[in-house]
């Protein structure tokens, strides 16, 4: 009685009538629930780890063996060259990580686009200025290395590359955040294997046709520019044409002084973990 009421009333002022009331979803079965979000989640992350890990232990004996010791060893000081100064980064991709939630919970994409457009821009000013010191400061870390002469040319050529894969590294970061504000992590897992088996393809070519140190840190330029490639379109999907643009500066100097403290905090992890490794 009470509903024909209601709608007898709507039915006087020319509104449609209310919509019928379907059936309630289960607790915890809906497609966006907490708990299928969890499990989706726990089950991608967990399929990544074991097969890269698996991945990893078949390939590593065969890349020393037809690297060679030297290049071997110039191959992982790169890397961790590489993860240590990923970690002076300006703390945008902590930044990210709680401000892109914060517009995804409001599904405001156009704030999305703006942040997204003034943390690439940041990136891409700090990548570039990282890439010229980079180029320059690369032949005096060469010359201060023990290696064999006609390992140098090709580790110049290496170790010349670590801004490119930095600043790409990075990019990657942010806007894998959107994603993940989104909790599709699904989308950045299969992302990162489609990338991995570029790297494992990569440098199994490397090593068979003796490409040295120059083929694997082609192999690493690839499988860097294709991480951001793969999960662009991903990410469009939760941006907007009217966002495109910087943020405010008020907004942006309560990002970078965000952003600076997440520094602080990354210096401490830089000091207390990665220093030992590098030395």
């Amino acid at each position: 009685a009470t509903a024909a009421a209601v709608e007898g009333t709507l039915a006087e002022a020319g509104l449609p009538p209310p919509p019928a009331p379907g059936p309630r979803p289960a607790a915890g079965g809906g497609k966006g629930s907490p708990l299928r979000v969890i499990a989706r989640g726990f089950t991608w992350v967990t399929a990544s780890q074991i097969l890269t890990a698996g991945g990893n232990l078949l390939l590593t004996p065969f890349v020393i063996h037809g690297l060679g010791i030297q290049r071997y060893g110039l191959f992982v000081l790169a890397g961790t060259i590489t993860s240590f100064l990923a970690s002076l980064n300006g703390g945008l991709g902590s930044t990210a990580a709680r401000y892109f939630p914060i517009y995804a919970g409001a599904d405001d994409r156009v704030g999305t686009t703006r942040l997204l457009c003034t943390l690439l821009v940041v990136v891409v000013f700090f990548g570039s200025v990282a890439g010229v010191v980079d180029w320059f400061i690369t032949p005096v870390i060469v010359r201060s290395l023990s290696m064999s002469p006609a390992l140098r040319p090709e580790s110049l050529f290496f170790f010349r590359t670590l801004g490119v894969l930095i600043t790409f590294g990075l990019a990657h970061q942010v806007v894998a955040a959107v994603i993940v504000a989104r909790q599709r992590f699904d989308r950045t897992i299969q992302a990162g294997l489609v990338c991995y088996a570029i790297w494992v393809v990569g440098l199994v070519w490397a090593v068979h046709y003796h490409k040295g140190l120059k083929g694997v840190a082609i192999v690493f330029m690839v499988q860097q520019v294709a991480t951001v490639v793969i999960i662009l379109p991903t990410a469009m999907r939760y941006l907007s044409r009217a966002g495109v643009g910087l943020l405010p500066w008020r907004e942006s100097r309560q990002l970078f002084a965000f952003s600076s403290k997440m520094q602080v905090v990354g210096l401490s992890n830089l000091i207390n973990v990665q220093l030992d490794t590098v030395i």
